[in-house]
């Protein structure tokens, strides 16, 4: 479910089929009849102490057929389908729509960690039998991970290398989105190398323009790269475009290289990003990366919608529970001598 609600005050009582409430007075009227007819032959069995004139006289005797009658007028009531009319406060989380890009260059191939020690021959650094895991395995896992902290939120996937590609359109289907991540390798972008950072982030301003814009709220873009951006159109220029757009991005640094990182052109880069809203995450471990995708998850928080309306609920079903008690208190007060009526 997307949302609670809350119960207010009851409203006035509606019926869905009002005529049936011509039942109720029917068992009075029966019962009249009733004792018209059987007025001289009315009588109550047991001993002296019941049979003396008093005793008879009681309105006691009464009772049984008193608390029938009731049941039987409640029962027309709850034929007739009561209802009562109840505000409801529903209270809905609004999601987000959040597009990830992944950077799929060659270098996202390359394994992190130290090497296992003796593991120092010529084919092990070119992946033959080596255990670690590449920057792109660490990443998929974070991607997953991040989907799984979302709720009510719509997310796509963009994979770029020289070229930007959309993986998955804006979905709330997570396991389908999981699906397809799983599916990215180092194949999938076969024969592209480069890293063209700005193509990925146009394609995601893109796919948000075209289904990402609901209520107003614009969307989120969260990138992941290991490198600079060495093809393709400027990425400065994209990430205003993307911000002339209205909407907001991250950006997360994959084991960056220090030579890297102290260029001028990451820092404008940088720069660009934080100018739409964002931050700029520095990931050196596995550990970096989480509290990166974590603080993203934190920050981008879905908004509270309150809405009113009103319900029709149904309550036969006490009346009928009423009715129920009512025939077994009869029936209980019949089993009393001097409350039985005889012919």
């Amino acid at each position: 479910p997307r949302g609670w609600s809350v119960g207010g005050p009851v409203g006035p009582m509606s019926f869905t089929h009002p005529t049936l409430l011509l039942l109720t007075p029917a068992p009075l009227v029966l019962l009249g009849v009733r004792y018209w007819l059987r007025r001289r032959y009315l009588g109550h069995p047991g001993g002296s102490i019941w049979s003396h004139p008093r005793m008879q006289s009681w309105p006691w005797r009464y009772l049984p057929d008193t608390f029938m009658v009731l049941a039987m007028a409640t029962l027309a009531v709850a034929l007739a389908d009561p209802r009562v009319q109840r505000p409801v406060i529903a209270a809905e989380t609004e999601g987000r729509a959040i597009v990830m890009v992944l950077d799929l260059s060659f270098t996202m191939q390359e394994r992190v960690g130290p090497a296992p020690e003796g593991k120092q021959d010529f084919m092990f650094f070119f992946g033959a039998g080596d255990p670690r895991p590449t920057r792109l395995d660490v990443l998929k896992e974070a991607m997953k991970d991040f989907v799984s902290l979302r709720r009510n939120d719509r997310i796509g996937l963009v994979v770029f290398s020289e070229h930007a590609y959309v993986i998955s359109p804006l979905t709330d289907d997570y396991d389908y989105l999981s699906h397809y991540i799983d599916m990215i390798d180092g194949q999938t972008l076969a024969g592209e190398g480069y890293t063209a950072i700005g193509e990925g982030v146009a394609a995601a301003t893109m796919l948000l323009d075209f289904q990402g814009v609901t209520h107003g709220r614009r969307g989120i873009v969260l990138v992941f790269t290991d490198g600079e951006n060495n093809f393709g159109r400027e990425p400065v220029a994209a990430v205003r475009e993307m911000q002339e757009a209205g909407h907001r991005g991250y950006l997360v640094g994959v084991d960056l290289p220090e030579y890297v990182v102290r260029r001028q052109e990451i820092r404008r880069l940088v720069d660009a990003f934080t100018a739409t809203g964002g931050r700029y995450y520095e990931s050196k471990s596995g550990d970096q990366l989480e509290l990166a995708y974590r603080d993203v998850s934190t920050l981008e928080t879905g908004s509270l919608r309150l809405r009113t309306r009103s319900e029709d609920r149904p309550v036969y079903r006490g009346m009928v529970g009423v009715c129920l008690v009512l025939v077994g208190v009869a029936l209980a007060l019949r089993a009393i001598p001097p409350l039985v009526s005889m012919n």
